[in-house]
């Protein structure tokens, strides 16, 4: 009697022990019937693929267990990528219609459609990271920074990585442990050890006077590529301060590129004359969509590259103390090692 007694009481205890398991259902069709789609996380809440298959109409359901939001991306067979936000408790529902698929479900699914939607309208990429970061600025603890941060900034590549630091830095709570993020992390900041051997891209353009030039024109040379405007008048005191500097150093060893995104050339032109700039001027009017712009993913004026004499990338936005103070020794070494591979092969020269 005591056993059933105490058995009986265990078996209430398990009952009330135990914990209902949250979950998260996504039901829709694919028009194509029969077929197989695909489900993975980006880090370690869900780390592994899943596969769905539909059934002969179409019809699918998927169920995952979840007490946290997870991030998800649904491959479909014919290689569209969405992204899912899998909530506890939540029935979600996708439909194809006319402008693509529909997801309703949760409310930060319907946050990202939202904000993706907007970003779809725009062309300028500069526009597109204003949307990005006034997200992330009201919403720094979303989910949704980490798909957003994942698909305009770390799938593109090239330099678009220096600008991901700072914002994964300004995301708080969970999302600065994020597995995914600190691996992009890490990866940034060995990339930025690495910025030397970054190589400035072939470019030809036409200066103000109309002479068509290309990188080869500065070859053997640190060239300071700056970027700037008439218009952006806060901007120009910065870009100034730095051209002044450059324009007391010798032009056999160091070069000055200066491309306006101005609308219109005869304002840049007068703003040369009046200001003395030196070094050569384009006034580029496609603005925005400049090819390099366009490269370096460059969103705020001014900005500068400098390249070596390799034309290799040194550094980038250098400050007006580092070009008065480090560049003419950056210059003086490299004087100092071409005049030792001259003598080389000089010697070279002798022994044969």
């Amino acid at each position: 009697m005591i056993r059933i007694a105490f058995l009986s009481l265990f078996l209430l205890c398990l009952a009330g022990c135990k914990k209902d398991v949250s979950t998260y259902t996504l039901k829709g069709v694919y028009e194509n019937g029969n077929d197989t789609l695909y489900l993975f996380g980006i880090d370690n809440r869900h780390d592994k693929i899943d596969t769905v298959t539909t059934k002969a109409d179409g019809s699918f359901t998927y169920t995952l267990a979840t007490d946290t939001i997870v991030p998800l991306t649904l491959l479909m067979p014919n290689g569209e990528m969405l992204q899912l936000f899998a909530e506890p408790n939540i029935n979600a529902t996708i439909k194809k219609e006319n402008n693509g698929w529909k997801i309703n479900g949760s409310n930060i699914q319907q946050q990202y459609d939202s904000v993706t939607s907007t970003i779809d309208t725009l062309r300028n990429i500069r526009q597109i990271y204003d949307v990005i970061d006034s997200f992330s600025m009201h919403n720094p603890y979303s989910e949704i920074n980490v798909p957003l941060l994942r698909q305009h900034f770390i799938e593109i590549g090239d330099i678009r990585k220096i600008m991901i630091r700072d914002r994964i830095t300004r995301l708080g709570g969970t999302l600065q442990d994020n597995s995914y993020l600190s691996l992009i992390k890490r990866k940034v900041n060995n990339d930025d050890k690495n910025i030397s051997r970054r190589t400035l891209p072939a470019f030809t353009m036409k200066l103000n006077d109309s002479t068509q030039i290309t990188q080869a024109r500065y070859k053997n040379k640190y060239l300071l590529i700056t970027f700037c405007a008439s218009w952006d008048t806060i901007g120009m005191k910065t870009f100034k301060e730095i051209n002044k500097i450059g324009a007391q150093k010798d032009t056999a060893d160091f070069a000055m590129l200066n491309i306006s995104l101005d609308y219109d050339t005869a304002l840049w032109n007068r703003s040369v004359a009046t200001d003395s700039i030196a070094g050569d001027n384009i006034c580029d009017t496609k603005m925005w969509e400049n090819d390099l712009i366009r490269r370096y993913e460059i969103t705020s004026l001014p900005f500068n590259i400098l390249v070596n004499p390799y034309q290799r990338i040194h550094r980038f936005n250098i400050t007006p103390q580092y070009l008065r103070e480090d560049v003419d020794s950056l210059i003086t070494k490299h004087k100092k090692e071409q005049k030792e591979r001259e003598e080389r092969k000089r010697r070279n020269l002798k022994r044969k």
